[in-house]
Parts: C-alpha cells; sequence; structure tokens
C-alpha cells in the first residue's frame, strides 16, 4: 500500500543521505585538492622520480630495474601505465598526474583520520583542507620522490586509529606497514612509532604478550624486508642495492642540522609549512587528548630528524627538508584545536600565517625547484651554506623575486653584496667579498604548465578574436 511505498522511500533516502555523510565528504575533498593540485601542474618529473617511472615502465615490461625508490613506489606507476597502454597512449608527461593524485590521497586519508579521532567533520575537513594547500604537500606533487612515503605513514596512522576503534584487524596495519617499507627503505624506522602506538591503545596487560598480535603486526614487514633483500641480491648482487648513500651519510654537526631544519631561512620548515607554528602552540593539549597519535607523531619526528640532522645531506636542492615531507601532514593533526572559539586579535593572528603558509606554498609550485640553482650558479655562490642560510639566496626570495616581477612586468634582479668585517681594526681595508647584481628576468615566467600553453597559444588566440570581432 502507499504507507509501505513512502517508509520504503523514506528508508532509500535515509540510507542514500547516510552514504553521501559516510563517503561524499572524502570523495569531494580529493577532487577538490586534485583541482588545486592540477591548476598548478608543472607536466614533469623533479629529482629523480623520472628514474622511478622508468622502473615501473621496466617492472610492467618484465625487469628489474630499482634504484633509489622501493619496489612500491614503481608499482603505484603500472596501474595508469596498463590504462595508457590500453589506450594505445605512450605518454610520460601524464604519467606526471600520478603525484597529484596520490598527493590529494593522502590529504583525505589526513581528514579520515582526523574525523575517527575527534568526530569532527569540520575541523576534521579545515584541517585537512589546510594541509593539503599549506605545507610542503603542494609543491611536491610536482617534485615528487617523498610522496609515496608520505601516502603509506598517512595510510599507516589510519589503519592504526581505525584498528584502535576496532574497525580493522592488527593483519591489516601489518600490511600497510610493509607497503611502507617497500615503497622507501627508512619505511622501516616507523615500525618504532608503530609500535608504541599499540602499546599506548591496547585496554588490556595480557595483550601486550600476545605473540600472535606482534605476528600479524610486525609479520608482513619482516616478510618485505626479506622481499627487498632478496631482489637486490638476486638482480644486483647486493643487498643494499646499486645505490650508494655514502656521499649523503657523511656526519658533519647534528647541531647545524637541527639548527637548519627548523630555523634555517633558506630551508626550514617552520619557515616553509608556517602553519607548524601553530601546531606547535597545541601539541600539549594534543598530547593530552590524543596520547598514542601523537607519541606516534613526534616519535617519528625524532626518528627522521636523528636520520637527517647529522648528515652533510640534511637538505638539498630541493623545496624545504625534502626528507621531513613524508610526516608533514602528521605534524598538522594538532591544528584540529585550532578550530575551538578564539578572541578577535587570536583570529588576526591566525588569519596571518594561513595566508602567509598558502602564499609560501604559491611560490613552491610556480617555479621549478632548480631553478634558484641555476641561479645561483650564474652569480657563483651555489654554495650548501648560501642556499641553507643566506635569506637572499633562498627558495623564498628567489621565486617570490620572479613572481613578483612576472605578475608586475618589472625586471627582477637579485641584489646582494658581502665584504668583510671590521679589518680597520688591524690596520686594513675592508674587501668586498660578494657583490652581484644579476638580472633574472627572462626567467620569470612560472612553470606551470597552463602558464606555459596560454603563452604559447596567446598569438593565436588574439589572432582569432580579432578575427571574430572583424
Amino acid at each position: 500500500n502507499w504507507k509501505d511505498g513512502v517508509h520504503a522511500l523514506f528508508t532509500l533516502f535515509r540510507l542514500r543521505f547516510s552514504f553521501a555523510r559516510g563517503w561524499g565528504i572524502p570523495v569531494l575533498l580529493f577532487f577538490a585538492m586534485l583541482s588545486v593540485y592540477m591548476s598548478t601542474w608543472h607536466a614533469g618529473f623533479g629529482g629523480y622520480e623520472g628514474e622511478t617511472v622508468d622502473a615501473a615502465y621496466a617492472l610492467f615490461d618484465g625487469k628489474y630495474e630499482i634504484k633509489r625508490a622501493g619496489i612500491m613506489a614503481a608499482l603505484l606507476y603500472t596501474p595508469f601505465i596498463l590504462l595508457l597502454r590500453i589506450f594505445s597512449i605512450e605518454s610520460r608527461t601524464l604519467l606526471s598526474i600520478v603525484p597529484l593524485l596520490f598527493s590529494a590521497g593522502t590529504i583525505v586519508l589526513l581528514y579520515q583520520t582526523l574525523f575517527l579521532l575527534t568526530k569532527q567533520r569540520k575541523a576534521s575537513l579545515g584541517v585537512a583542507i589546510l594541509t593539503g594547500v599549506g605545507s610542503l604537500v603542494w609543491p611536491y606533487t610536482n617534485i615528487g620522490m617523498e610522496y609515496q612515503a608520505m601516502f603509506f605513514l598517512m595510510f599507516l596512522l589510519y589503519t592504526l586509529v581505525r584498528w584502535k576503534v576496532g574497525r580493522v584487524g592488527m593483519l591489516a596495519v601489518g600490511v600497510v606497514f610493509a607497503a611502507l617499507i617497500l615503497a622507501k627503505s627508512y619505511g622501516i624506522i616507523f615500525g618504532l612509532p608503530m609500535v608504541l602506538f599499540v602499546l599506548f591503545s591496547v585496554r588490556y596487560k595480557k595483550d601486550i604478550i600476545d605473540f600472535f598480535l606482534w605476528v600479524r603486526l610486525l609479520g608482513p614487514g619482516a616478510a618485505a624486508v626479506a622481499i627487498m633483500l632478496f631482489l637486490n641480491s638476486f638482480f644486483h648482487g647486493s643487498m643494499s642495492g646499486v645505490y650508494s648513500l655514502s656521499h649523503e651519510l657523511q656526519v658533519w654537526s647534528w647541531w647545524e642540522g637541527f639548527y637548519g631544519v627548523f630555523f634555517s631561512y633558506g630551508k626550514g620548515i617552520l619557515f616553509f609549512c608556517p602553519l607548524l607554528v601553530l601546531s606547535v602552540l597545541y601539541a600539549k593539549k594534543c598530547f593530552n587528548e590524543y596520547r598514542a597519535t601523537t607519541i606516534f607523531i613526534l616519535t617519528s619526528l625524532i626518528l627522521m630528524l636523528l636520520l637527517t640532522a647529522p648528515f652533510s645531506y640534511w637538505t638539498d636542492e630541493t623545496w624545504g627538508v625534502r626528507k621531513l615531507v613524508p610526516i608533514i601532514p602528521l605534524l598538522h593533526i594538532p591544528l584540529v584545536f585550532l578550530f575551538e572559539k578564539k578572541n578577535f586579535f587570536k583570529s588576526v593572528c591566525v588569519s596571518i600565517i594561513i595566508v602567509a603558509a598558502i602564499y609560501v606554498q604559491v611560490l613552491g609550485v610556480s617555479y621549478n625547484y632548480g631553478k634558484q640553482l641555476e641561479i645561483l650558479r650564474k652569480a657563483n655562490v651555489d654554495t650548501l651554506q648560501h642556499m641553507r642560510f643566506t635569506p637572499q639566496f633562498s627558495h623564498l626570495a628567489i621565486h617570490n623575486l620572479l613572481l613578483s616581477s612576472y605578475l608586475h612586468k618589472e625586471p627582477a634582479v637579485l641584489y646582494y653584496t658581502e665584504k668583510t668585517w671590521f679589518r680597520f681594526t688591524i690596520g686594513e681595508p675592508d674587501v668586498v667579498v660578494e657583490n652581484i647584481a644579476l638580472d633574472i628576468t627572462s626567467m620569470n615566467q612560472p612553470d606551470i604548465i597552463w602558464v606555459r600553453v596560454y603563452r604559447y597559444l596567446n598569438p593565436f588566440l588574439l589572432f582569432a578574436i580579432v578575427g571574430g570581432v572583424m
């Protein structure tokens, strides 16, 4: 009868509404982030990401050519290679969209993790969006190299939180951990944060000595290590593979790296991710509310810092501190408390930091990170010390100079003067060590593909418009 029909329609509507609330937001968030990232797409690969693509093609053709990235990093490309070949398309350019897809997926995982933790949909969505457009995640959609570890590390924390609330088993956590190890060899260090999360989450002490719990958690990771060592030995004749880290793992000074990672204008994450200043302010509250998650984040940060800071390559020529990129989304989790009530002064301060954070990432996505080194080489100041500590030679300053020149159609000239200090006290005149006035106006066009395409097509568009009017 009609009552049963109305009841059935109401039930169907309620189910569809529930589905929309459950999956609608993550899907919309994914496409929103992907749209932002696509708007600043460079249509190319940074660093050794192109090498990973070559390894993926080799895997697809039955060869093993894994070097710096792990086999899982290459496998992320293979479904897309298959899709392109189904349509008889051979395009490395299109494959450069893959880092954008997984970076957008990382932001969705961040949202899902926060919502599981807090049950606050708006705050979780706000933090995810801010992280997506106000952190290193955005520039590294074009640079690549670290997005695989970032994705699987975020996936690991998401799976741990789901395990804690009883939605997945421990084996699922172990499998994600194994994927992280196979994506990047250093992924094994996140086993400690994972174990600590479990120890601070178990309800009963008897679970700590449950042998099978630890087998399910650590077994897949151990298998991943064994697979990686076997493949390296079988194909390259060495368990460590063919890539040597000897030039990177040269101990310089732990304190220089520690200072530089956080506070150097040329590389420090507090300059390249200003939102982390707010994260620091809410860290204690985050620890009190979500202890296991905060311990996971802090332990991951400490391990990455200990792994990175002592060595000569605590950073390189990439945007910010590349080796810390995998944990950047995790470090923004305390921002969930940012959406609590604030007074006017706090709101203004927070708004300024948010605008600054987004603008920094706009600078990062506007130009290829290698443009800085090219400019410094022309000026004969291409040293690690200048790149790390001299404000005028920072990515931030150079990209800002280039973008401002492009937008305002003004010359871009890099000025820098450096001279000795107080030599007159020993009876000698001061000497100018560096005196630079380098015109870099010719390099001010952004590397975003849509800007390049528009500039290339602009005369034709103008001709078409004039022809249409006539």
